[in-house]
C-alpha cells in the first residue's frame, strides 16, 4: 500500500536579541490529511537562531522526526519556518556635568544600558553649545549620537540628553588702597578687579561695585576700612574684598615770614598741609 503524502511545515517566530528560544517539540503545522484517527503529536525542531548570542536577522527553523499515531502510514515532507532574531533596546545617555564660565570643556562621560554578553560600547559623539569658553551661566543639553562598539547592529538604539551647567566664574572686587593727610577730604575711592575671563572688563557688569569709607575730613589719622558692595553679573559671582584708607598725621609748618604789628601782636607767615587749621601756642 502506497504512503500518504503528508507535509510538516515548521511554525515560524521572533525573538530579541541576547535571549534564548526553546522549541517544545509542537511548533509546526501540518498540510494535508491524517487518517482513520492518526496524529503527529511531536517532531524535532532546531535552529541556530536560538541561541542567546545569535546575530540579528533570520534564521531558518529545520523540522524532522514527526511522530505520533500512525506516523508510519504517510510519506512526509518536511518545510522549513522561520526564525526572526530582533534588535535588543540599548539606550545610551550623556553624563551630567558642570564647568565654570570662561572654560572650554568636551563631554567625555555616558553610560549605556541593554548591553548583553561581551557587547561594548567603545565611543560616543557628545555635544554641547555649552561647552565654549563665552556659553553664558545656565544650563545646556549635551547631546550623545553616533556610538561606536562592539556588536551594535544587534540594538536600536535610543539616546538621552545630560546637561551640562556652567557656573558663574569668581570675580574679586577689591578697594584700593588710598592714602591722604589729616584735613583733607577723601580721594576718589576706586576697585580693581581680579578674574576676568574671555577678555572682558568692567563693561561687562550689568552694575558696577562702589567702594566707600566712613573717614571724613574731620576723622583723626590712623587706618580706616574701605568697604566694597554691590555688583551684579549672571556670569560672575564677585567676591568683595576690603581696602584701607590711610589719614596721616599733618606735617609740619615751616615759617617763611614774621612781621611784629605792635608790642603785643606778631604776624607769623607759614607753609603747612592744606585744609589744616595750626595753632600758636607761647
Amino acid at each position: 500500500m502506497a504512503l500518504a503524502p503528508l507535509a510538516v511545515t515548521a511554525a515560524s517566530t521572533n525573538k530579541v536579541y541576547g535571549s534564548l528560544l526553546s522549541f517544545g517539540g509542537t511548533e509546526f503545522a501540518i498540510v494535508g490529511t491524517l487518517f482513520n484517527g492518526d496524529t503527529l503529536t511531536n517532531a524535532s525542531l532546531a535552529s541556530p537562531g536560538v541561541a542567546g548570542v545569535a546575530p540579528t536577522g533570520s534564521y531558518a527553523i529545520t523540522v524532522s522526526n514527526a511522530a505520533g499515531v500512525g506516523a508510519s502510514n504517510y510519506s512526509i515532507t518536511y518545510n522549513s519556518g522561520l526564525l526572526n532574531v530582533d534588535p535588543a533596546g540599548l539606550l545610551i545617555t550623556a553624563a551630567s556635568t558642570n564647568k565654570t564660565y570662561g572654560s572650554t570643556f568636551v563631554p567625555t562621560g555616558f553610560t549605556a544600558t541593554g548591553l548583553i554578553g561581551g557587547d561594548s560600547v567603545v565611543s560616543v559623539l557628545l555635544s554641547s553649545s555649552g561647552s565654549v569658553s563665552n556659553a553664558s551661566v545656565g544650563s545646556y543639553a549635551i547631546a550623545p549620537s553616533g556610538a561606536d562598539g562592539n556588536g551594535l547592529t544587534n540594538y536600536l538604539i535610543g539616546y538621552s540628553n545630560g546637561t551640562l551647567a556652567v557656573n558663574p566664574a569668581l570675580l574679586t572686587a577689591k578697594a584700593s588702597d588710598k592714602s591722604r593727610s589729616f584735613g583733607q577730604s577723601n580721594p576718589v575711592l576706586t576697585v580693581s578687579f581680579t578674574g576676568f575671563v574671555n577678555g572682558e572688563g568692567t563693561n561687562e557688569l550689568d552694575t558696577l561695585p562702589t567702594a566707600t569709607t566712613l573717614a571724613t575730613n574731620t576723622t583723626p589719622p590712623g587706618a580706616y576700612q574701605i568697604s566694597v558692595a554691590g555688583g551684579l553679573d549672571n556670569n560672575y559671582s564677585i567676591d568683595h574684598v576690603v581696602g584701607t584708607l590711610t589719614i596721616l598725621p599733618p606735617g609740619d609748618v615751616v615759617i617763611t615770614n614774621t612781621e611784629v604789628l605792635d608790642a603785643d601782636h606778631v604776624r607769623l607767615v607759614g607753609i603747612g598741609d592744606a585744609g589744616v587749621t595750626y595753632r600758636v601756642q607761647q
